[in-house]
């Protein structure tokens, strides 16, 4: 399970209020639905939390969810979040983003020769604007 839980409950319980309370309530739904592998139930509820109480360590565990999922490209934008908010120095981090950036280096879909400026569409949303920044992380299967 990685990192998922250990800090926040620690962060949450010094946490008051209302708000903060039901930021608990979704940190702890999120983290019984990474355990059973719901991942996009998972993602919905520490996103929940984050927007009530905005603990940069809720980072890491959307991070986290979306590796789970198969988004690359959307965990290392939060991990970059997550060590950019902490002003962390924490090795095991810096490698794990070290790692999927060399992953989606190897796996993920270059897009070369467009003109600059152009839409790119995957799926019928739109996914980014040449030149792209790097390779786009798809999930394994058929895309449009």
């Amino acid at each position: 399970m990685g990192r998922v839980g250990f800090a926040l409950v620690i962060l949450f319980s010094q946490a008051a209020g209302a708000q903060s309370s039901l930021a608990v309530t979704h940190y702890r739904a999120g983290t019984s639905y990474y355990q059973r592998g719901q991942y996009a139930d998972a993602l919905r509820e520490f996103e929940q939390a984050y927007r009530l109480s905005p603990k940069p360590q809720l980072l890491y565990n959307i991070a986290q969810t979306y590796e789970r999922m198969g988004k690359l490209s959307k965990a290392i934008d939060f991990l970059r979040r997550y060590l950019r908010e902490t002003k962390s120095a924490d090795a095991a981090v810096k490698a794990k983003l070290e790692t999927l950036l060399a992953q989606v280096k190897h796996t993920g879909v270059q897009i070369e020769g467009a003109v600059a400026g152009a839409q790119v569409w995957v799926d019928g949303k739109v996914v980014g604007t040449t030149p792209l920044s790097g390779p786009l992380s798809l999930a394994p299967g058929s895309h449009k």
